[in-house]
């Protein structure tokens, strides 16, 4: 502790020397501590002033996570489940995290299915079951530590979000453009309404920033994007660059429309690399991905109370620098999901999940 025992501890951001000093790339993700005491000496004490001063110097350094896959349940059976047939998760580049308990099958996978990632680590041992003729690669390490939340740092844009009767279970139309702002879905003849549904039209347009959708606290497991965002049937050229969904109070999300391309905001945006962000307490579950559906959703989907489902019944599912945080994950179908992790954001882009590394 600075100020005890003789103890001096200085922080300098960037560092003050070595490679990472001002002026150098990404400087500022660079923190240097020097920590010093004055330490009587002994022997040393017969050719030198007594007492001396005794330091040590570290540095660390704030990169991407290479993590993109994190269940979050503490219990689940099948926390991460590829249960069909020929399903390939392949991430190379992805470290997958998983905080079940469970010591038999907090992994699961089907049969000829196949998962390729960077590394496996499981909260229960060994943790994992494989079907006939499937891979999981690398051999999961099971016992580890429980994985934080590591998009706790986000807060939530409102409060309430109330919106207007115009922002009220928003139907797209073809050629639609859709402003950031406060979205509500409610009952309609005691059916649960998205705040905004867009089904089986063309060219609709999310205009950059965040779409705070409202479920009216009408939470319905059995329809999946109550009272949040649906995007299904064959919804092509629906666009969004720079957006984030933010989720509550019921809402949740069903995005199965073929031809749908989203985008998070950059690193200077108020929540910089998160596509969809579902409120901590809504446990709504959602969905990705169906029959012949081609989805491109790039940035962090974040669920950590919801369970995230991809029905991939002859699916071609492509999901470039995605990272998936939800209570349970689980693929379900047959002939292919498809997950290219080469240019996840975990471990070449910018990542809103970060980790620290000891550099010096």
């Amino acid at each position: 502790t600075n100020g005890s025992n003789g103890f001096t501890v200085t922080v300098n951001n960037p560092p003050l020397s070595g490679p990472h000093v001002a002026g150098t790339t990404n400087a500022l993700n660079y923190v240097e501590v020097i920590a010093s005491q004055t330490q009587k000496t002994l022997f040393m004490s017969l050719f030198s002033p007594n007492p001396a001063t005794v330091a040590a110097r570290a540095v660390g350094y704030l990169q991407n996570s290479p993590g993109c896959i994190f269940t979050m349940s503490p219990t689940a059976a099948d926390s991460l489940y590829l249960n069909g047939v020929l399903i390939f998760l392949n991430a190379p580049q992805c470290a997958i995290y998983i905080n079940s308990n469970n010591n038999v099958n907090a992994l699961g996978a089907g049969f000829i299915t196949s998962i390729q990632a960077k590394s496996i680590g499981i909260v229960g041992n060994p943790g994992y079951s494989s079907g006939l003729f499937s891979s999981i690669n690398p051999r999961p390490v099971g016992g580890i530590v429980p994985v934080s939340d590591p998009l706790a740092y986000l807060n939530p844009p409102c409060g309430a979000c109330g919106c207007l009767p115009s922002h009220t279970n928003v139907v797209a139309t073809s050629g639609m453009t859709l402003s950031p702002g406060n979205y509500c879905g409610t009952l309609v003849a005691g059916v649960p309404h998205a705040a905004i549904t867009v089904s089986n039209v063309a060219g609709v347009t999310f205009q950059s920033g965040t779409y705070m959708l409202n479920g009216g606290g009408v939470a319905n497991a059995a329809a999946l994007a109550s009272g949040g965002l649906s995007i299904s049937g064959v919804a092509a050229g629906v666009t969004g660059t720079g957006v984030t969904f933010y989720l509550m109070n019921g809402a949740s999300f069903n995005i199965t429309g073929f031809g749908t391309r989203l985008t998070a905001p950059g690193p200077a945006a108020p929540f910089a690399g998160i596509l969809i962000y579902q409120d901590r307490s809504d446990a709504s579950p959602a969905s990705i991905g169906n029959f012949l559906s081609f989805i491109d959703l790039e940035g962090a989907v974040y669920l950590p109370a919801g369970n995230l489902l991809f029905p991939t019944a002859f699916t071609g599912t492509v999901t470039n620098n995605s990272i998936f945080v939800a209570n349970t994950i689980q693929f379900v179908g047959v002939l292919g999901l498809f997950q290219d992790y080469t240019k996840a954001a975990g471990s070449g882009g910018t990542s809103p999940i970060k980790s620290v590394a000891l550099v010096e």
